[in-house]
């Protein structure tokens, strides 16, 4: 296991994870993606397993803050789902006292975040960054802090449905 893969284990295995719901183990938690029209979704600990030894590179935060569901960059959609008390609803759904429990939390979360783990993202064939599969928060952080770059492990969505089928759903 590489140094940045050992980091990000420890970030999900420590007591201290900020994102994990109550009675949860780090390796339950999920991430998921959409390419090409298809759904795409997986287990976080099977993520740190298959990009254990992608190489880590600098990205800049303004190519993927847009992507990022915590920064005044994001456009939201109402297909977007946002979980409150534990139920997962659309934008629509929401109240606004949901509305306001919700950017409560993610902005703790976002405060929590350690920008020391690298984000796992997606390029489309343009090199474009398209789809962040681990580290919203970490974005979130680094454009609130005006960093310029952020530690990212980079693939393209036809390594993601080539080299990662065996794990996705």
């Amino acid at each position: 296991m590489n140094k940045d893969t050992q980091l990000i284990w420890e970030q999900y295995s420590s007591d201290a994870f900020p994102f994990k719901q109550p009675g949860e183990e780090w390796h339950e938690g999920s991430w998921g993606i959409k390419i090409g029209g298809a759904d795409y979704e997986g287990k976080v600990k099977d993520l740190i397993k298959k990009t254990a030894d992608s190489p880590v590179q600098k990205i800049s935060v303004d190519s993927v803050k847009r992507l990022s569901f915590f920064t005044p960059d994001y456009a939201p959609k109402d297909s977007d789902m946002y979980k409150v008390n534990n139920l997962w609803k659309k934008l629509s759904e929401l109240t606004d006292e949901e509305k306001e429990e919700y950017k409560a939390r993610t902005s703790k979360e976002v405060d929590a975040a350690d920008l020391k783990y690298p984000i796992i993202i997606v390029v489309d064939d343009s090199g474009k960054p398209s789809h962040i599969v681990d580290g919203s928060h970490r974005i979130a952080k680094a454009a609130k802090l005006g960093k310029e770059t952020l530690p990212a492990k980079v693939f393209t969505e036809k390594e993601v449905l080539t080299s990662w089928r065996e794990f996705l759903s």
